[in-house]
């Protein structure tokens, strides 16, 4: 039974899956010229595309924060506040600003360079100068600071990769000392409208004060007018009742005169007589009896026609009845004081209203203080340009040796493969 299955294992079907590395190995060796041929190739074209590549040069700049001598007088004044962060702040927005980076690049070599490449058109080599500016804050490590603390905004760095490194380092600190000259400008701009703004407010402020005192002055006016009114038409109508009451006094003597002058005239009593006068032993004179016996008053005709007539004339041709009226006199004066209020003519001729605004001098300072405030500061400096950019001979890329060293392995990698289907093939 062992011999027969012996005879039969020259019949079992041989595994292809299988591999032999050792023979695997021994006919890679045999392809060396191929595997050498091919990374020797990858070799020479690494180094020749590495040699070809652009060299990238990146330049730096960096900004300190102002000291408060370098701010000046943009400390002392209180339109706009500011300190060493605030400057900074505005620096970095400047800085940031599309419009600065983009006069600073229309004046710039880079533009001239982007015209010797007619294929890239100036927005384009902006954007792309956008992209590779880059502005950060620097943080010093040495600051003792809590996981919630910020260090102070102190330093600021402009960094710029271009394969023209002197043209990129014209071009940060062009654009520094742009945003330098930016950041102060805005700040005056700010400092000047709030100025104005300040100003604006105070005269508005001043116009409202004299208006309203002027509206209380022509308001006491008209208060004190319609008082006096009041007071003067019963003054008058106190006067026409008084005159009234006299012409009535008068037409009642008037009547009486007549009365007694119509009796005098009966009587035939010219001149004036009295009772004793017409006792009967007067045989020419008239009498009357007195039956009582008790003194009399003398009636009104015993005056006579003669004073009857008389007075009744003079009553009759009065045209003024007030002029025998006592008190008219008096009430008629009042009606003048009040027709010429003094109070009222000093309030109608008062030319300057702000004498009766409390703060109005006050006001008057501030607003005095604000248009002779100075919002120049010609000595003043947001920021300071302490390290300028200068052009790097040192390229940060491309790494041509690594370059070199990468395309000769995967040259390597590749003439193996080549090496294998090779021998595949054979096979």
């Amino acid at each position: 039974m062992d011999t027969n299955q012996q005879d039969l294992i020259h019949l079992r079907p041989q595994n292809s899956d299988e591999i032999d590395l050792g023979e695997l190995l021994r006919k890679l060796i045999g392809e060396w010229k191929l595997v050498t041929a091919v990374t020797l190739l990858g070799a020479v074209a690494s180094v020749v595309i590495a040699l070809q590549q652009t060299s990238i040069y990146r330049v730096e700049a960096i900004l300190a924060a102002p000291s408060i001598a370098e701010l000046g007088a943009m400390v002392d004044q209180t339109l706009v506040p500011i300190d060493s962060e605030k400057a900074m702040e505005k620096v970095v927005e400047s800085l940031f600003s599309i419009k600065n980076q983009r006069a600073v690049f229309d004046q710039s070599e880079l533009l001239r360079l982007s015209g010797l490449d007619s294929a890239v058109t100036p927005n384009e080599l902006f954007s792309t100068i956008t992209n590779d500016l880059s502005i950060t804050r620097i943080e010093r490590e040495f600051y003792n600071l809590s996981d919630n603390e910020r260090s102070p905004f102190k330093e600021v760095n402009i960094s710029f990769d271009s394969a023209n490194a002197a043209e990129a380092a014209e071009f940060v600190n062009t654009l520094a000392i742009k945003a330098l000259a930016s950041s102060l400008e805005t700040f005056k701009d700010d400092a000047a409208a709030r100025k104005a703004d300040q100003i604006s407010q105070i005269e508005t402020q001043l116009k409202g004060l004299q208006e309203a005192v002027k509206q209380g002055r022509l308001a006491e006016i008209t208060r004190l007018e319609e008082a006096n009114n009041l007071a003067s038409d019963a003054l008058r109508l106190q006067l026409n009742l008084l005159e009234q009451q006299a012409k009535t006094n008068r037409l009642m003597r008037i009547a009486q005169l007549e009365e007694a002058i119509k009796t005098a005239n009966g009587l035939k009593i010219i001149e004036p007589i009295s009772w004793e006068s017409l006792r009967p032993t007067n045989a020419n004179a008239q009498f009357l009896n007195n039956l009582s016996g008790a003194p009399e008053a003398q009636p009104l005709y015993f005056q006579g026609t003669r004073l009857l007539i008389g007075e009744r004339d003079m009553l009759a041709a009065r045209t003024d009845d007030l002029l025998y009226v006592a008190e008219s006199s008096a009430i008629e004066l009042k009606l003048t004081q009040l027709s010429a209020d003094p109070k009222i003519a000093a309030l109608k001729a008062r030319q300057n209203d702000t004498i009766y605004i409390p703060n109005y001098d006050e006001l008057i300072a501030q607003k005095s203080a604000l248009v002779n405030l100075l919002v120049d500061f010609p000595i003043a400096r947001m920021a300071s340009l302490i390290q300028p950019a200068v052009a790097s001979t040192i390229p940060i890329k491309p790494n041509r040796k690594l370059i070199a060293v990468a395309g000769t392995v995967l040259a390597g990698f590749l003439g193996l493969f080549f090496a294998l289907i090779r021998i595949a093939i054979k096979k």
